[in-house]
C-alpha cells in the first residue's frame, strides 16, 4: 500500500464549521423559541379567541430556516443521505396522513417530515382554528412552557461554549502556525545562503541549516499536534449537537404531544387540528434533520473519520536541502579536560557547515537544540592517540558555543567501541577543522571529502617530509587502518 501524498505544512483553505455550527444553533434556538411563542399565543387565544388565534398566525408567517421538502423530494434526500459516505446512519421516518402542503395539495401518507414541514402544519391548522378555543390558558403554562425554556437555556449554552472555545482553538493554530511559517522562513534564508564550496565565513551555530531544519520539525509538529486538537475538538463538537439536536426534536416532540393533550378539549375541528400537529412532530426521527444537514453540508463539516495529520506525511520547503543532512552522526564517548576520569555517552552530529554538536537524543521532536557546538575551523583536532590495551581516542581543543560562561577554549576527548568508527570521526572532524566544508555528495555540486586517505600499498609515508600537514595526516591514518586490518 502507497503512503498518502504529502501536504503542505501550512493549509491554506483548511475549513472551519464554527461559524456554520453557531448559525445551526442560532436556527434551533429559533425553532424552540417559535415554538414557544406558538404556545404563548395560544394562552392568549384563552383570554380574547379571535385574537389570540391571529398572534399565532403571525408568529408562524416566520418559520425556522430549515429545508422544506415534503413529499417524494424530502425521502429522496433521505436517501442520498443514506448512501453518502462517512455520514450518520437514517432510520426511516414513521408516515403520517392527512396533511396539507403549503400549496394545499396533500402529501403522502408515506412521506417522511421534517422541521419546516410540521411547522408548516401549525400555521395552516391555526387559520382553521381563528374561531375555536376553548380555556386551558394555566396547563398550557405551567405544562408546556417550562420544557421548552430549559430547552433553549441549553441550546444557548452551546452556544456560547462554541464561540468561547472556538476562537481560542483557531487563535492557538493560527499561532502555531506562525511560528512554523517563521520557522520555514529562517530555514530558507540561511539553506539559500549556505556555500557548498571550500573555505566559508563561520556563522552561529544557531543558524546552522541542521539545527534550522530541526527546530522547524519541531514547530511543525506542535502546529499539527494543535490542529489535530482543533479537529477532535469540533468532531467532538458536532456530534454534541446532533446528539444536542435529537433531544431539542424529542423536546419538540413532547411539547406538541402536551399541547394535544391539553387541548384535548377542543371539539371538531380544534381537536382534528392538534392532533394533526402532534403526529406531524411526532413523525420526525431523532436523527434525520441532523442527517439531512449533514449531507447538505457535508464539505463545510469534518468528516467523524477525518484522520489526523501526521510529519511524515508532511513537506516543506529545503526539507532535502544537503546543509541539513548530517555528514557523520551517531554515538560517541566524551569527557572533558584531564582530570575527569569519567566517559559521558552522547549523540553527535557533523554538519556540513563544520559544526560538532551534541544532542541528548535522535528525538527532533524532544531535543530539537544542540546542547554542545564546537565550531570545528576554530578547533584544534589531535591524531588518533593508542593506549594500552587497544583503546583509542582523540582530541578536540575548542570553545563550547552553546556556552554562555567560561569563553576559554577547553580540550575534550573522544572515543568510540571500534577502530573503524574512531577512524571515520576523526578523519571527518579534521577535515572539518581544516575550514572545508562537508556535504554529503547527494547531488550536483556535492563537494568531496578535504582529505583523502591512500589507498593500501601507497608508497605515501607519513614521515616522507615533503608531505603537506594534510597528506602526513591522511597518510598517518592510512597506515593506521592497514594495519589494523592485517593485524585482525
Amino acid at each position: 500500500m502507497s503512503a498518502p501524498p504529502k501536504e503542505e505544512a501550512i493549509l491554506r483553505d483548511a475549513p472551519d464549521p464554527t461559524a456554520l455550527l453557531l448559525g445551526r444553533l442560532d436556527s434551533w434556538i429559533h425553532a424552540v423559541g417559535l415554538f414557544e411563542d406558538y404556545i404563548e399565543a395560544h394562552i392568549q387565544i384563552q383570554k380574547s379567541t379571535t385574537a389570540g388565534l391571529e398572534k399565532v398566525r403571525k408568529v408562524n408567517a416566520d418559520a425556522p430556516k430549515f429545508d422544506f421538502q415534503s413529499g417524494m423530494a424530502r425521502a429522496n434526500s433521505l436517501h442520498a443521505v443514506t448512501s453518502g459516505p462517512s455520514s450518520p446512519t437514517v432510520e426511516t421516518a414513521t408516515p403520517v396522513g392527512g396533511l396539507e402542503g403549503p400549496d394545499g395539495t396533500t402529501i403522502p401518507a408515506d412521506a417522511p417530515l421534517g422541521i419546516a414541514e410540521s411547522f408548516e402544519q401549525i400555521r395552516i391548522r391555526t387559520d382553521a382554528l381563528i374561531n375555536k378555543s376553548v380555556e386551558t390558558e394555566q396547563a398550557l403554562r405551567t405544562s408546556v412552557l417550562p420544557q421548552l425554556a430549559t430547552t433553549r437555556a441549553d441550546i444557548e449554552k452551546h452556544v456560547k461554549g462554541l464561540k468561547t472555545s472556538g476562537v481560542k482553538q483557531s487563535k492557538e493554530v493560527e499561532k502555531a502556525k506562525s511560528v512554523t511559517l517563521q520557522a520555514v522562513e529562517e530555514l530558507g534564508r540561511h539553506t539559500s545562503s549556505f556555500n557548498i564550496s571550500a573555505g566559508g565565513n563561520r556563522h552561529d551555530y544557531k543558524h546552522d541549516p541542521y539545527v534550522l531544519y530541526r527546530q522547524t520539525l519541531n514547530a511543525i509538529d506542535d502546529q499539527l499536534a494543535k490542529e489535530n486538537s482543533q479537529i477532535d475538538a469540533l468532531v467532538f463538537t458536532e456530534k454534541s449537537i446532533e446528539t444536542l439536536e435529537n433531544h431539542v426534536v424529542q423536546t419538540l416532540q413532547q411539547a406538541a404531544h402536551l399541547f394535544d393533550q391539553i387541548t384535548g378539549a377542543y371539539n371538531g375541528l380544534a381537536l382534528e387540528s392538534s392532533q394533526i400537529e402532534a403526529q406531524a412532530f411526532a413523525s420526525i426521527e431523532p436523527g434525520s434533520e441532523w442527517n439531512l444537514f449533514f449531507a447538505n453540508n457535508g464539505p463545510q463539516l469534518v468528516p467523524y473519520d477525518k484522520p489526523h495529520r501526521e510529519i511524515s506525511h508532511v513537506t516543506f520547503h529545503n526539507d532535502g536541502h544537503p546543509s541539513t543532512r548530517p555528514v557523520l552522526e551517531g554515538v560517541l564517548l566524551r569527557k572533558e579536560g584531564k582530570l575527569l576520569k569519567s566517559w559521558t555517552s552522547g549523540y553527535y552530529v557533523l554538519t556540513p557547515s563544520n559544526y560538532l554538536l551534541q544532542y541528548t537524543s535522535n528525538n527532533y521532536v524532544q531535543d530539537p537544540t544542540p546542547e554542545f557546538a564546537l565550531y570545528l575551523p576554530e578547533a584544534t583536532v589531535s591524531e588518533i592517540i593508542t593506549k594500552e590495551g587497544g583503546k583509542f581516542k582523540f582530541t578536540v581543543t575548542a570553545k563550547d558555543g552553546t556556552r554562555t560562561v567560561g569563553l576559554g577554549s577547553k580540550t575534550y576527548s573522544f572515543k568510540t567501541n571500534t577502530y573503524e568508527e574512531i577512524g571515520e570521526w576523526q578523519a571527518g572532524i579534521k577535515a572539518a577543522s581544516t575550514g572545508i566544508k562537508n556535504v554529503l555528495a547527494t547531488g550536483a555540486g556535492a563537494a568531496v571529502p578535504a582529505v583523502e586517505i591512500p589507498p593500501a600499498g601507497s608508497e605515501l609515508s607519513y614521515t616522507d617530509p615533503n608531505l603537506t600537514v594534510e597528506q602526513r595526516e591522511a597518510a598517518h591514518l592510512a597506515e593506521s587502518l592497514q594495519n589494523t586490518n592485517l593485524n585482525k
